[in-house]
């Protein structure tokens, strides 16, 4: 478990990405997944500096999970169910 955190406005939560990354390299991981879950979609000054942070590891191999505003199809569903709360409201 970690935490995305950009530098604006200081640390939110802990531990970070970096620091997890660098605590489960410990136990001999060389690979890692990495999925926002508390996001819907990601802003991108966050997934830079996570790009960055995991680029900065001990961790040879980290893939990010896109989030769901990646996937087109699920978008169009959501754009379908805003114009129909809109349209019966």
């Amino acid at each position: 478990m970690a935490y995305l955190n950009h530098q604006v406005g200081g640390t939110w939560t802990e531990p970070s990405l970096l620091d997890s990354l660098r605590e489960v390299s410990k136990s001999g991981i060389t690979r890692a997944d990495v999925f926002s879950v508390g996001y819907f979609s990601d802003g991108t000054e966050i997934l830079r500096h996570a790009k960055e942070e995991a680029k900065a590891s001990p961790v040879e191999s980290v893939r990010f999970i896109p989030c769901l505003n990646e996937n087109e199809e699920f978008m169009k569903y959501l754009a379908g169910r805003v114009r129909e709360a809109v349209s019966n409201s």
